[in-house]
Formats: structure tokens, C-alpha cells, sequence
């Protein structure tokens, strides 16, 4: 008889001990292998989380940036700067932060009031859900000149947060970027209209002229009669220019982006007061150059007002009206860059008459009126126009060369933050 049919238990111990084992490997291949895809599955996803966390605070830099633009943001002035924040970044103090520490409501470099600007942030920027996810954004202002603003954007998914930085920059504005900028709204009538041209490169002629002739406001634009904008006609956010007549723009009307700022006038101290400018009759006034400050402006009949720029221009800080007819000013040179009239309030000023203009106009605040039928060459700003008369308008884009206040941000670099 053979062994097995001697000892049959101890065969089927033998295959059943080895059936355990075989299961026994078999298990532990399948923990294994249910580990590796859970371990897997769990890194699948948190790379998943990680790629959106860094989307959102990538979006979340780009938000910023574009709230900067659309808001029209502003620095407080330097006096809150310095005090009331307070910080002081010369020394390496720590920044202005939005929405750290930060005025809600202040005055700001241009002396404008401000307010709920914090408050506008944090809706914005702060805490905003997208999705599945969220991210927040802080602002530190890193220099003032220029302006320098560090952005920190934090994307969150779950227990996952990334976080991206950027750099804002304040580009430079010229004082006058286009022929006209009216804060509140434009209005021109009858044959009057507007072009461009470069004194740099001579008189005004037809082979120095172009359709630059831009005209922009923060408000909306009337053109009717045979008004014509050689150029673009840019009304402010969510406005619009009306044609009636014949009135056309050879250029674009898109509505602008985002409002338009201008600093008001600051008269500087220790110049020449010269009083009121008041002529009439067949008076002349000659005046060389220098800065001075006038009370009025006022120039009627025959009479005209002189400007002698062979030693260099002549600046005119006004503080009351102006009025301008008759023989008007008489630019020799017929370079606007040579006369900078500069008004501070909101008093008025007003062209009329057939005489030539070649000069500059910076009122922020004040309305400007233009009719009869006198050409005028330079570049304006006002709070309003309205243009009545036949002349043109012929922005000299020599000027733009001329710097002025603080323009929009730009986005200059961004980076991932290591994790």
C-alpha cells in the first residue's frame, strides 16, 4: 500500500496549508496593489488640487491688476502716508497694504476725496469663492517712485492652497495724452473740428497732418451739426457718443476702460503776481519768459496779449476767469509748448473771436467754451466743453513729450511661490 493511501490527512493537510499561503500571497498583492492605486488616486488628486489652487491665485493676481485699472485707483496723499497709516517706505518701514492697514476713506496725492476704496477691495479680492476652490489677494505698496505694488494671491482647493506673486508698476502719463479730455461730458456743434499735427516737425500744413485728433471724456459726447473728430471719440465707462446732423468720427468710439484722472492745479509759491490781465480797446501787453500768477484773464476788442517766448516758454497760473476774444494772444513763435495756461477753480474760460490760439490750457476743473471762428493748436483739459463755433482744434502731439501725473498700472512679472 503507498504512503498516501498510509497517510491521506497528512496530504490534505499539505494542500490546504498550501492553498493558505497561496491566498495569503495572493491578499497581500492585492493590500499592495489596493494601496499603490489609493496612494496614487490620492496623489492624482492632489496634484489636481494643487493645479487649480494655482490657477485661482494666478486669476486672483490678474483680478487685482484689473481692479487697480477699473477703480482708478489712487495713492492717499503724502501726508497720510507718512502719518496716518502711518508708514514710511524710505526707511524700510513696512508697506501700505491692502486691505491691511490701509485708509478707507482718504485725500488722496491729486487732493481728491476717496472713500470705501478698502471696502471696495474686499469685495473684490478678498476671500472670493470660485468653484470648488477660493483665493484672496494682498496689495503692498513696496516704493513710490514709482509707484510699486506687490501682489500675494493665495488659491485654495480643499486642504491645498498655492500662491502666486506679481509686481505692479505706474506707468508714466504725459499732462496731455489727447487734444481734448473734458472730465464731464463734450458737446460741439456747428462746422467745428479737430485733427493733429507735430510741431517738431513744423507749421501746421497739409503735409503735417493727421487724424490724432482725439477727443475723451469720462462722461458722454454730443456731436451734431457738421462737427467732425478727426480721431477717436472715447466717451467715459458705459457712456456714448451721439451723431446727429451730419457730425461723423473718423476714428473709434469705444467707450474708455476705466475713467480718466487729472490731477487739479497747485499754484507753486514765489512767483511773479502780475494781478488781472485785463485789455481792451487797442492795449497790447507783451510778456517774456517766466512763470507768473493772475488773478483774470480778460482780452476784448483790439486789444491782445503778447507772448515773447524767444528766452523760453511762458507759464500762467490763473485763479479766476478767463475770457478771450478779440485779438486774442498772439503766440510769435506758434508753439504751444511756449505757453502753459494753467487754472486752478472752476471759474471759466472762454475763446471766442477770430483769432488764432497756440498754446495749452490745463483746468481740470473748469469749464471751457469755444466759439467764433479762430483755429485753436495745442491740447486742452476742462471739466466740460462745449464748442460752438467753425475752427479746429489742432492738437500738437509734440506735446505729449511733457510729463504729467501718474498713469494706469502695469502688470510687469509674475511668479510661482514654492510649496
Amino acid at each position: 500500500m503507498s504512503d498516501e493511501r498510509r497517510h491521506p490527512a497528512n496530504t490534505r493537510g499539505s494542500a490546504l496549508v498550501f492553498a493558505l499561503g497561496f491566498m495569503s500571497v495572493v491578499l497581500i498583492i492585492a493590500l499592495g496593489i489596493h494601496t499603490l492605486v489609493t496612494t496614487q488616486l490620492r496623489a492624482a488628486g492632489t496634484l489636481r488640487q494643487r493645479a487649480t489652487a494655482e490657477y485661482l491665485a494666478e486669476g486672483g493676481v490678474q483680478r487685482a491688476t484689473a481692479w487697480f485699472k477699473t477703480q482708478g485707483y489712487s495713492l492717499p496723499s503724502a501726508t497720510q502716508l507718512t502719518a496716518t497709516v502711518p508708514v514710511n517706505l524710505t526707511s524700510n518701514s513696512k508697506p501700505v497694504t491692502l486691505p491691511g492697514n490701509h485708509p478707507n476713506n482718504y485725500t488722496d496725492t491729486g487732493g481728491l476725496a476717496k472713500s470705501g476704496v478698502v471696502t471696495a477691495y474686499n469685495g473684490s479680492l478678498t476671500g472670493q469663492s470660485v468653484g470648488g476652490g477660493r483665493y484672496s489677494v494682498n496689495a503692498a505698496l513696496i516704493a513710490t517712485n514709482p509707484e510699486t505694488w506687490e501682489l500675494l494671491a493665495t488659491g485654495t482647493v480643499g486642504k491645498v492652497s498655492r500662491q502666486v506673486g506679481g509686481l505692479l508698476v505706474r506707468q508714466s502719463q504725459p499732462l496731455f495724452q489727447d487734444g481734448l479730455f473734458a472730465r464731464d461730458s463734450v458737446q460741439i456743434s456747428g462746422n467745428a473740428y479737430t485733427d493733429s499735427y507735430d510741431s517738431k516737425k513744423g507749421a501746421y500744413g497739409p503735409s503735417n497732418r493727421t487724424n490724432d485728433g482725439n477727443m475723451r471724456s469720462n462722461g458722454s459726447m454730443a456731436l451734431s451739426g457738421n462737427a467732425t473728430i478727426g480721431g477717436n471719440a472715447i466717451p467715459g465707462p458705459s457712456q456714448k457718443v451721439s451723431l446727429s446732423g451730419n457730425a461723423k468720427v473718423t476714428g473709434s468710439t469705444t467707450p474708455a476702460a476705466s475713467p480718466a484722472a487729472y490731477a487739479p492745479v497747485t499754484v507753486p509759491g514765489g512767483i511773479t503776481n502780475l494781478g488781472a490781465l485785463s485789455l481792451s480797446g487797442n492795449k497790447k501787453r507783451t510778456l517774456t519768459a517766466g512763470t507768473y500768477l493772475v488773478s483774470s484773464i480778460s482780452i476784448t476788442g483790439n486789444a491782445q496779449l503778447i507772448i515773447n517766448a524767444a528766452a523760453g516758454p511762458v507759464n500762467l497760473y490763473v485763479t479766476g476767469s478767463i475770457s478771450v476774444a478779440g485779438n486774442g494772444i498772439a503766440n510769435g513763435s506758434q508753439l504751444p509748448s511756449n505757453l502753459m495756461i494753467y487754472q486752478s477753480g472752476s471759474k471759466g474760460i472762454g475763446f471766442s473771436g477770430n483769432a488764432d490760439f497756440y498754446g495749452t490750457v490745463y483746468a481740470p476743473e473748469s469749464p471751457l467754451m469755444v466759439s467764433g471762428n479762430g483755429n485753436m493748436f495745442g491740447a486742452f483739459v476742462a471739466s466740460t466743453l462745449q464748442n460752438s463755433g467753425n475752427g479746429g482744434i489742432h492738437f500738437d502731439q509734440a506735446l505729449k513729450s511733457i510729463p504729467g501725473g501718474p498713469g494706469v498700472v502695469k502688470l510687469t512679472s509674475m511668479w510661482t511661490l514654492p510649496s
